[in-house]
């Protein structure tokens, strides 16, 4: 059975990458993916539920739009209309 352990969200200067990792039998794998500032990817959450809270996370903090995240819009750290991505620096 694979369960993913946590998505993490690297600012890299020209985009955002991803990174998941996942375990299976005690085995920890990872896959990742790259996207431009403000970008979108599709949501694991229908397959894994747990990946909302960090789907959630990472738009709060990079802008990233998880599409199929069910609540991506409700606000995890940020205030309603505060458009400010703090993990971006003076990135917009």
């Amino acid at each position: 059975m694979k369960r993913l352990i946590t998505i993490a969200g690297i600012d890299e200067g020209k985009g955002v990458r991803l990174v998941y990792f996942y375990d299976s039998n005690g085995k920890v794998t990872t896959t990742d993916t790259r996207l431009p500032y403000n970008g979108s990817t599709e949501s694991i959450s229908p397959d894994y539920p747990s990946a909302e809270f960090y789907e959630r996370e990472i738009h709060d903090f990079f802008g990233i739009t998880f599409t199929g995240c069910p609540n991506i819009n409700k606000r995890l750290f940020k205030a309603e209309g505060d458009k400010k991505k703090p993990f971006l620096g003076a990135r917009k």
